[in-house]
């Protein structure tokens, strides 16, 4: 099973009912699930009021996950699991935030990389290339 399926396993249709979210992931590659997973341990430590993410790879909408289906998956090793624990020298992943121009849009597209040549655009305007949030 490669991580992808994996990661499949736990990806819903619909996010929790509690979940409000504008927040999408955007995997370009299979080899970034490891990276991605980790910072999205830390961004859900960080943010408390994020319940869902929903999952894009390589341009194509999977679906959404759940915080509670991140933490409780029923994989051999859950995801996130000693996804904090580093070995010396291994870097700590982040997200490159990219969120919409236009005041009052709460779009924000989380990546492990991004490519300045290829930027991409609100859902919500698609006229408006979304911008790095530092």
């Amino acid at each position: 099973m490669t991580r992808l399926d994996e990661l499949k396993t736990v990806i819903t249709a619909r996010p929790l009912a509690s979940a409000e979210t504008e927040v999408t992931l955007v995997l370009d590659a299979e080899t970034e699930i490891d990276a991605a997973l980790h910072a999205l341990a830390r961004y859900f430590a960080e943010d408390h009021r994020c319940a869902a993410v929903r999952l894009h790879f390589q341009d194509k909408p999977l679906g959404y996950l759940n915080r509670r289906d991140f933490y409780g998956a029923p994989t051999g090793t859950r995801l996130g699991e000693a996804q904090g624990a580093q070995l010396p020298g291994s870097p700590a992943y982040s997200f490159i935030r990219l969120a919409c121009p236009v005041e009052g849009c709460e779009t924000l597209m989380l990546k492990i990389h991004y490519d300045e040549q290829d930027t991409p655009r609100c859902p919500r305007h698609p006229d408006k290339t979304l911008q790095v949030v530092r």
